[in-house]
């Protein structure tokens, strides 16, 4: 099928077909290899498709009398469900197929098998060959290649061509005789392309009569070769070519330890070239794969998922050993799980074949490990030789996954490595290590190299730190704290014999403590929405979250507290926040937090305190757990006392169940208890545009120079540094603060002052809002520009108010009402209240205004409310003569109960405006399913003495 024939087309040209059953044809294909549809020989072969009975009929012109011989490849995809059988006739249909040439066969999967057959015609003439390819639904695909027809040979071919042995070089064949006793032997031809050879092809390899096996040599090592045999009966009577043998040569061993195999570079699922893979079951084969996790990187040898039996092998280069010397095998192996059990052998032989591998290493029945685990085995081999090492998957069938990295076979060091490096202590700037001694006692002792870098020193790498003989302890000192580092141990037994540097060791230098007084904000060094690292550490014991800090969410009371940063945990989550400092034994110390959260139960707030990081070590409570609640943030409290100089680690606990979104904390100030107590409870007592009085209660401290107080516009607290804005003598609790910006928000803390520069610390911060001045210049006009298109008028328009009397509708800036038939009467901006529903009634309220400069003022305005149908939404313009009356007047004929569709321009006299300083006007709409009521260019302005009708 090699020349004039299209990929996926049906078979045709001088081929014929006829179905028996089903619709699908015989098929040609240079593509597909799935299902068993590689061809056996060039690029092109034909399949039939499952569920098809089908002939192909092959036109051929024969003399009577003559043998002729058929022959063909075929193979299928699985075990079973699909039949092949040849026979022969006088026209191109079925019924015309009436003599056998191979009976029925099955088609197994696996390589393609032979069918051949002899047949002689009766009388010369036109002949067609019909192969009858018969398909239940079982397999997917049938599959034939290499047709030929031919007449039979007097010297009959031999069969069962096989490979015996192979070198990097050379290679052996063997093969069943020719029932023929050929008088001139055999004939073997190879070649790296599997371009099948003719009658006229050369032979590359002859051997005698009665020979049935040749050795090919002068192969190239790690090369791939096709091979075939014929007899040859003397006087140029040759068999046809046997079947074909694909072999391949082995490298060249290696020679050169270490010998290491990383898998780096190879592109997976590819293996390394010298290295070899064999599957002795009907499981999966071992391949490469790329980053797996579970302390695996780059690239690993893979045992993958199978519904079957695992019993495949992979096998290294060979290996040049020399019997009678040790060698270590290093490699890691592991399984991602600790719920799934693999299995796993590792051994070695002289050949890569199963049969070879018989000096078991290691057997692992049951790997069921989540990390990477490094193993190291000694070894002597008996003999001299080139070894294979074999890696043998045998797990049970529908597991998941077995891992192998990192091997590494090398002569053993006469002086032994120390094992089991570990940390026995730790500050910000100096570690000390200890280890296992060196069995092999080492006379000068050890060296240790650490990094912040984890690649792993070499042999020519000197350590940095050096102990005696018979020392296993080292400190290292002059580290940078916050800081990872790693290290690794060697033994020096003398004269230049070292050892092999230990596993590594990897570790982090604390921070050094905070020195007291302590305060964090969060407002330096951090990044939005991630977790809380560097000199604070966190752990856990409930949920997957962290403390993040946060300076962008406002939603669900994650607004800071002071500044622009917090921090938050989420639902569902129980974790601690550790903060080192440094403390004297004997003071009384203070630990403060402000937290609150969003909801009104469902979180707790502890803290402690203890001589490490970590919940086992806070075994000191400072403060229990306190319910915290939405609303304000609440101040958490409490003294303590250590008994000792030295770090010690704050732990904040919070505790959230599935109820709150989170929990915010802001401020945490870690302080000695002062001797001048602050104030506490700042309230607001009054507050006018440029005024305010505030109170709090009375430090118990009873201050002897009264209190000072601090108020800005910035919400940052103050200082003790920081200068009073106000003071009050002993014994007062209040204070009047005046010249201040009107509709403004200022922030309030208040102090002791216990005379001498003894001063308590500020108190908690109070936020409050100035009034707004009433409008006193004329005309005033509002057009309701300055807002975002669908934000809510209140509280973006600065000194206006709302009053939901029914619902919670608010009114909003808009650029088009409900159905984009009304838009803004100037400007690009109106007011609307609409909702799709009938009855509720908010009033928009404008400023106070103080009338004293007009004589009579008038109202104008515009407004629109097209309908819905029917429904209508509906106006009415109220007053207060004053800010401080309790009820509303609604101004005679301002009810506008029908639609407008268009703008409605409306002047209206107000009343009762006679010495009115804090008059107040409301717009009240009124939903009614319709397309929104809406608003703009309002005005008031002194009425002309000649009033319009």
């Amino acid at each position: 099928f090699e020349n004039g024939y299209t990929h996926n087309t049906d078979l045709a040209g001088c081929f014929l077909q006829e179905g028996v059953s089903g619709t699908y044809s015989w098929t040609v294909n240079s593509t597909f290899t799935d299902y068993g549809r590689t061809p056996k020989t060039g690029s092109f072969n034909a399949f039939l498709r499952y569920s098809n009975t089908r002939w192909l009929f092959i036109p051929v012109e024969l003399d009577a009398g003559v043998v002729y011989e058929i022959e063909l490849y075929a193979r299928q995809n699985t075990t079973n469900g699909a039949k092949l059988s040849v026979k022969y006739g006088t026209s191109p249909t079925a019924a015309a197929m009436i003599n056998a040439v191979v009976d029925e066969l099955d088609i197994v999967g696996g390589d393609y098998q032979e069918i051949s057959g002899n047949f002689s015609a009766t009388a010369n003439g036109t002949y067609y060959i019909g192969i009858l390819g018969d398909l239940t639904s079982s397999p997917w695909y049938l599959s034939i290649d290499d047709i030929s027809i031919r007449e039979a040979p007097t010297c009959i071919k031999p069969d069962n061509l096989v490979l015996a042995s192979v070198d990097a070089t050379s290679a052996t064949l063997n093969w069943d005789a020719s029932i023929s006793n050929p008088t001139d032997g055999y004939e073997i031809y190879y070649s790296t392309d599997n371009i099948e050879p003719d009658a006229s092809t050369t032979a590359s390899v002859i051997v005698g009569a009665g020979e049935t096996s040749a050795t090919i040599s002068s192969l190239t090592d790690n090369t791939t070769y096709y091979a075939w045999v014929r007899a040859n009966c003397g006087s140029g009577d040759l068999s046809f070519w046997s079947n074909l043998i694909e072999f391949k040569t082995t490298c060249f061993p290696t020679t050169v330890l270490p010998y290491t195999l990383d898998f780096e570079d190879v592109t997976p699922p590819a293996l390394p070239d010298c290295t070899s893979a064999e599957n002795v079951g009907a499981g999966n084969m071992w391949v490469t794969a790329t980053n797996p996790g579970y302390g695996f990187d780059g690239n690993v040898l893979k045992y993958g998922y199978n519904s079957n039996v695992a019993n495949t092998w992979f096998y290294t280069n060979g290996i040049e050993l020399t019997g009678g010397t040790a060698y270590v095998i290093e490699y890691k192996y592991g399984n991602g799980s600790t719920y799934w059990e693999e299995s796993l052998k590792v051994a070695y032989g002289t050949s890569p074949s199963a049969g070879n591998m018989t000096e078991t290493l290691a057997d692992y029945p049951i790997v069921s490990i989540a990390s990477a685990i490094l193993e190291e085995i000694t070894f002597v081999p008996a003999n001299d030789g080139v070894y294979y090492f074999g890696f043998h998957a045998y797990s049970g069938a529908n597991l998941l996954n077995l891992f192998v990295d990192d091997i590494s076979i090398y002569e053993a060091p006469t002086c032994i490595k120390p094992d089991n490096l570990v940390l026995t202590s730790i500050d910000a700037t100096s570690v000390t290590l200890n280890w296992d001694a060196s069995v092999s006692n080492p006379t000068d002792g050890y060296e240790i190299f650490y990094s912040t870098d984890n690649t792993a020193p070499d042999a020519s790498d000197n350590g940095q730190v050096n102990v005696g003989a018979g020392e296993t302890s080292a400190t290292i000192s002059g580290l940078t704290d916050n800081t990872t580092y790693y290290a690794w141990v060697r033994a020096n037994c003398g004269s230049g014999d070292l050892s092999f540097w230990s596993n590594v060791l990897s570790f982090t230098t604390p921070c050094h403590p905070y020195t007291i007084p302590y305060f964090e904000g969060f407002e330096n060094g951090y990044t939005h929405d991630v977790a809380i690292a560097g000199c604070l550490s966190q752990e856990g014991s409930n949920g997957s979250s962290f403390w993040k800090t946060n300076n962008t969410f406002i939603d669900r009371n994650r607004t800071p507290r002071t500044g622009s940063w917090n921090a938050f945990l989420q639902w569902s989550n129980t974790r601690t926040l550790f903060i080192p400092v440094q403390l004297e034994a004997g003071v009384n110390y203070v630990a403060e937090v402000f937290a609150r959260q969003d909801g009104t139960s469902g979180v707790n707030l502890n803290i402690k305190y203890g001589t490490a990081n970590n919940l086992a070590a806070m075994t000191n409570t400072i403060v229990a757990d306190v319910a915290i609640v939405d609303g304000d943030y609440q101040e958490i409290s409490g003294n303590f006392t250590v008994a000792d100089d030295g770090v010690y680690y704050i732990g904040i606990e919070a505790e959230l169940t599935s109820s709150p979104w989170y929990i915010s904390i802001d401020d945490i100030a870690v302080y000695e208890m002062p001797t001048c107590m602050k104030p506490e409870n700042l309230t607001l007592g009054s507050v006018a545009a440029t005024s305010a009085t505030l109170s709090w209660d009375a430090s118990v401290s009873s201050p002897a120079d009264g209190y000072e107080l601090y108020y800005s516009t910035d919400n940052t607290p103050p200082t003790e540094a920081t200068n009073a804005l106000a003071i009050v003598g002993a014994g007062e609790t209040t204070a009047t603060i005046t010249d201040l910006l009107s509709s403004s928000t200022y922030y309030a803390w208040v102090r002791a002052n216990c005379g001498g520069g003894d001063v308590s610390f500020w108190s908690n911060m109070f936020e409050f809002n100035t009034l707004c001045e009433p409008v006193a210049n004329f005309p005033w006009t509002e057009n309701f520009e300055s807002g975002a298109s669908g934000s809510n008028i209140v509280p973006n328009l600065v000194c206006w108010d709302e009053v939901y009397e029914s619902g919670t509708i608010p009114w909003k800036f808009v650029t088009a009402n409900g159905d984009n038939s009304v838009t803004p009467h100037g400007g690009s901006l109106m007011a609307e209240m609409r909702t799709s529903s009938r009855g509720p009634t908010t009033k928009l309220i404008t400023p106070e205004f103080d009338f004293t400069s007009l004589n009579t003022p008038m109202l104008s305005f515009y407004f629109a409310n097209a309908p819905w149908g029917s429904d209508i939404d509906e106006l009415r313009v109220y007053y207060k003569k004053s800010s401080s009356d309790t009820d509303w007047t609604m101004i005679t004929g301002a009810e506008y109960t029908t639609q407008h569709t268009t703008w409605e321009f409306v002047e209206l006299l107000l009343p009762e405006t006679e010495n009115a300083t804090d008059y107040i006007i409301a717009f009240e709409a009124t939903a009614d399913y319709a397309r929104g009521l809406n608003l703009d260019d309002i005005s008031i302005y002194e009425a002309p003495s000649c009033v319009k009708p």
